[in-house]
């Protein structure tokens, strides 16, 4: 009988891609670009993801909320170097809105994206909305101020003119 020689030979067993699997985001790229690890990664480092989310794009203050973010990953044709973002992992069905406080400080120009329930302008003097030919303004005297080329006033139930007077035309 013939010995076999005392080699150690380790089989690794092989890693099954087919189901999703939780990874996580570890950076975005200049392009928006979503770079994940995952367990039994194979490359032991950030693996570049394609994603189905609508976060694409340049990096921003929301994507850069991702980083470090819970992922679920699917793997075209799986293979552990394609991993395909599908969704956030989350601890509830909807998440709670951050609502950033903006302060505008006189002077200068900021864009405002807010994403809750309620959005609340103050000023001393007034606030004044305007788009193309229509404005609404506010004044701190109390007097409300709406122009248009055409005003529209819709009620589903009483539509009510309330005042010490009322003239129409």
């Amino acid at each position: 009988m013939a010995k076999r020689p005392s080699q150690s030979v380790r089989v690794q067993p092989r890693v099954d891609f087919t189901a999703p699997r939780v990874g996580r985001v570890v950076s975005i790229d200049e392009q928006g670009r979503a770079w994940v690890d995952f367990a039994d990664n194979p490359t032991r480092g950030p693996v570049l993801a394609r994603s189905v989310l609508d976060a694409a794009g340049p990096p921003t203050a929301a994507s850069d909320a991702l980083v470090g973010a819970e992922v679920l990953l699917s793997f075209e044709s799986a293979d552990p170097l394609l991993p395909i973002v599908t969704g956030i992992v989350r601890a509830r069905l909807q998440p709670q809105p951050v609502v950033p406080a903006v302060t505008l400080e006189a002077g200068t120009l900021k864009d405002v994206l807010v994403d809750g329930r309620q959005l609340v302008f103050s000023a001393q003097q007034q606030i004044l909305l305007r788009c193309g030919k229509s404005s609404v303004l506010l004044r701190r005297d109390g007097k409300v101020v709406i122009r248009g080329t055409h005003l529209l006033s819709r009620s589903s139930g009483a539509n009510k003119i309330k005042g010490a007077t009322i003239d129409l035309n």
